[in-house]
């Protein structure tokens, strides 16, 4: 019987990367009653690690978080705060009446 923790260290010994793709947030999918989405720190380090194949980040770093930013900021998002290894983006969403 092969448990979750033996596949885990299955994957290391063959050199499996299991991470999961991650897609850029999108300030457009916010709401006024939802303007946040909070980053975590694998979705953070998977999508620096997508970008800088030759340079892959195991932990969450000054270059990463810098990098973070700078993206989310291109990406529309009007405030991004790290808290911890994460990272909480806010879109500035209005109403159209």
């Amino acid at each position: 019987m092969i448990f979750s923790k033996d596949l885990v260290n299955l994957n290391e010994i063959e050199g499996r990367d299991m991470a999961r793709p991650y897609d850029f947030p999108d300030p457009n999918d916010r709401s006024p009653n939802h303007p946040s989405e909070l980053a975590e720190r694998d979705r953070i380090i998977s999508l620096y690690n997508s970008i800088h194949p030759n340079e892959p980040a195991q932990r969450m770093s000054n270059s990463v978080k810098t990098w973070f930013n700078t993206a989310a900021t291109e990406a529309g998002w009007s405030d991004i705060q790290f808290v911890g290894d994460q990272a909480v983006l806010t879109a500035s969403v209005t109403l159209n009446n």
